[in-house]
């Protein structure tokens, strides 16, 4: 298996050129919903780059370890009256299979936005959602910073030599 593991800084950075294509769609986002875990992070920094101050935090469980899931995504409830005819931005931070963001889109229209637009950082090449706006593709692994040590201590397990990816 091939691993990336982009740095803090390049986040940042992919977060920066994401904002300002999401920007160039036109349209005012109300709020900002993320999927947890992978997505607070960008989210966060896009919320502060776009100026949006309400980000909330919808529950998909889909793996259960590196290149491993469970047999459907579950999507944790949240109030229809905090999408109810906003204009929403999905933020993520990549699409592996798409299972886990095409849940949680499909649960988001159930609660009548006004709009649903897509953004993540990675996308991979065999999804079954594609986003609005992403800003790289890859079929590699990706282990970001927040989740070093959840990857780490995982590939280790596995018998991965971990001094090759780190």
């Amino acid at each position: 298996m091939e691993y990336i593991t982009p740095s803090w800084d390049d986040i940042f950075e992919m977060c920066v050129e994401g904002a300002c294509k999401v920007i160039e769609m036109g349209v005012k986002f109300d709020v900002i919903v993320t999927l947890s875990r992978g997505g607070l992070v960008p989210a966060r920094i896009m919320s502060d780059l776009l100026e949006i101050g309400e980000v909330i935090v919808v529950d998909v469980k889909y793996y259960t370890g590196i290149g491993r899931r469970s047999e459907k995504p579950i999507v944790r409830e949240i109030s229809k009256t905090l999408v109810d005819s906003k204009n929403v931005l999905v933020v993520d931070d990549v699409i592996d299979s798409g299972e886990s963001l095409k849940a949680a889109v499909e649960y988001l229209k159930s609660l009548n936005p006004k709009c649903i637009k897509i953004f993540t950082l990675h996308v991979k090449p065999h999804r079954v959602i594609s986003p609005d706006v992403y800003v790289s593709e890859t079929s590699a692994w990706i282990i970001y910073p927040w989740e070093l040590f959840e990857c780490y201590k995982e590939l280790k397990a596995n018998g991965v030599d971990v001094r090759k990816i780190f």
